[in-house]
């Protein structure tokens, strides 16, 4: 009695399974649900100062919160002074900084006059002696590689952020 009740039991398996196979490729799959549509909440960003002002007003003065942060000072009477962040207070002074940098970078990347109206430039270029390399100002042809460059100076500063003391 066993093997027929093995080779029966057997038979349903094997039919089973089949049903199984058959069901599984005839059915139609669920369609991929449609993306989501990209939201955008502030529309187009239109810049209101040059990259000069920008430069000049906000980046400018938030590098100095995080590049001035630590140095050493030496007198003329040859005193060292040590300078360093000690405080909670100097600290959340080059947090401020560092995430105004970071951010400032992508504002950067939107299109906008290099010179305020009005504002000729007369300067003479960078000193040969002191520069080895010379970066040309983005144009319509290589926005794509001055945004790629704003972004290779944004993440070493996003990276900073993580090691500062709560």
């Amino acid at each position: 009695m066993s093997g027929v009740r093995g080779r029966t039991l057997l038979a349903v398996c094997a039919a089973l399974f089949a049903v199984g196979v058959a069901t599984s490729t005839c059915s139609s799959s669920k369609p991929d649900p449609a993306p989501r549509p990209v939201l955008q909440l502030w529309g187009d960003l239109k810049p209101i100062v040059s990259v000069k002002e920008l430069m000049r007003d906000m980046l400018d003065p938030a590098s100095d919160y995080v590049f001035d942060s630590v140095g050493t000072v030496i007198s003329k009477k040859g005193g060292v002074v040590e300078r360093q962040p000690r405080t909670d207070e100097d600290w959340e002074k080059i947090r401020i900084g560092a995430v105004t940098l970071a951010e400032g970078v992508y504002l950067l990347k939107i299109p906008r006059p290099f010179a305020p109206p009005g504002d000729e430039n007369n300067s003479t270029g960078p000193d040969p002696a002191r520069s080895t390399r010379v970066r040309t100002p983005p144009t319509s042809t290589c926005r794509s590689s001055w945004s790629t460059v704003a972004s290779s100076a944004q993440m070493p500063m996003c990276g900073s952020l993580t090691g500062c003391p709560p």
